[in-house]
């Protein structure tokens, strides 16, 4: 769930037992306002109360992505920073257990944050690309030191807080080679 390789963070595929959502809301939830990740720190927290999941690897659902919603918006306050919100609020509520990958999670995600486009709202963008910069660094030798972290994720940060342009130019050089830069194009 924390790293989307497996199981896919969004709430839309996904089917639980209504017990959880009234454990949820009767021991309350504390979080700061969240517009954007909200399915991924809410999936966090069903998945952590159940004691069982199944799953089934099929898609009996056509989900409809329009003109709009939050996935194909521009840019906003939330949309950039509330990722980061959700990656920490998951860190540190992680158990031991879970914590590595929360924290791999939190990661990539300064990672994305410092190397975010600025082109694009640079009054929102510049400010947070120079936070994210910032905690990657004050970071850096604990995100080394930590075994949790693959050697790639380690790389990854490495580069970013030293030269976060040229790692940016090659990332979204990759991006653009695989598309991943069109997954919520409409036509």
């Amino acid at each position: 769930l924390l790293d989307g390789s497996y199981i896919e963070p969004g709430l839309w595929n996904k089917l639980f037992h209504k017990t959880l959502f009234h454990s949820l809301l009767h021991n309350g939830m504390p979080e700061p306002p969240i517009r954007n990740y909200e399915d991924l720190l809410m999936n966090y927290y069903l998945f952590k109360e159940s004691s069982v999941s199944v799953y089934e690897d099929f898609c009996p659902y056509h989900y409809v992505l329009r003109g709009g919603s939050a996935a194909t918006s521009g840019l906003n306050e939330h949309k950039l920073r509330d990722p980061l919100k959700v990656a920490k609020i998951i860190f540190e509520d992680a158990s031991p257990a879970v914590r590595p990958t929360a924290y791999a999670k939190l990661v990539r995600t300064l990672v994305a944050g410092a190397t975010v486009d600025t082109s694009n709202r640079p009054e929102l963008t510049l400010p947070f690309k120079k936070e994210c910069r910032a905690e990657l660094r004050s970071r850096l030798g604990d995100i080394l030191g930590t075994s949790g972290i693959s050697v790639r994720l380690k790389a990854m940060a490495a580069w970013t807080a030293a030269w976060p342009a040229s790692y940016r130019f090659v990332h979204s050089t990759y991006a653009k080679m695989r598309a991943l830069d069109k997954k919520y194009d409409l036509n």
